[in-house]
């Protein structure tokens, strides 16, 4: 077999295998903290972009997008195997998980409810398979590694502490087609499996 015909049939697997985990049964919990995060975003674009930019990084377009959708909308944007959203501090996370900790900080702080779920859900995955933590939340290998190691009180006190940030993990424009054209869940359906082609194939060049 050539080289050539070697990387096609990779790709080919990858594929098959990106395919295999959407079609997969979602995640309910997944599932309903992407549309915490969606929710979330959608109350803050009414308060305007200096409101959205305390807790993620989007255009004008994305929050015009979804300032003009009804919340009920929003959930289309929603899935139950890949988040719609990416963290942009993962650097700062890691260097605060690296720290020292002592459950007795948790008596003095007072997380963000959707940093907590965020962290306790990646917990949850990554301790159940690795890999695919770091596709449905695109996050990397060694933050992953790192959350998965980490106690349910470490993760606590590190989310009261340094507020996540996150970015749309696919084009702005994408959103205006879901939410307004007919077609929109099948718009959705192709658009995760395209991302989570790319993330097995990031995956392989790691």
């Amino acid at each position: 077999m050539s080289e050539q015909e070697q990387n096609r049939s990779t790709v080919d697997q990858l594929d098959a295998r990106a395919q295999a985990l959407h079609n997969q049964r979602p995640d309910r919990d997944l599932r309903e903290l992407d549309i915490l995060l969606w929710g979330t975003l959608h109350q803050l674009c009414w308060g305007g972009r200096e409101s959205v930019s305390e807790r993620f990084v989007v255009d004008e377009l994305a929050i015009n997008a979804i300032s003009q959708a009804s919340i009920q909308s929003i959930s289309k944007l929603a899935s139950g195997c890949l988040l719609g959203f990416r963290l942009v501090n993962e650097g700062q996370i890691i260097r605060q998980l690296e720290q020292v900790y002592s459950p007795i900080q948790l008596a003095h702080t007072s997380a963000n409810q959707i940093d907590e779920q965020y962290w306790l859900q990646l917990h949850r995955l990554a301790n159940e398979d690795l890999a695919h933590a770091e596709i449905a939340f695109g996050v990397s290998p060694k933050l992953a590694r790192y959350v998965a190691r980490a106690s349910v009180c470490q993760l606590r006190i590190m989310s009261a502490r340094i507020p996540a940030r996150f970015a749309l993990r696919f084009d702005s424009d994408t959103i205006e087609r879901i939410l307004s054209h007919s077609r929109g869940m099948k718009e959705a359906r192709l658009l995760r499996i395209r991302l989570i082609q790319q993330a097995f194939r990031v995956r392989r060049l790691q």
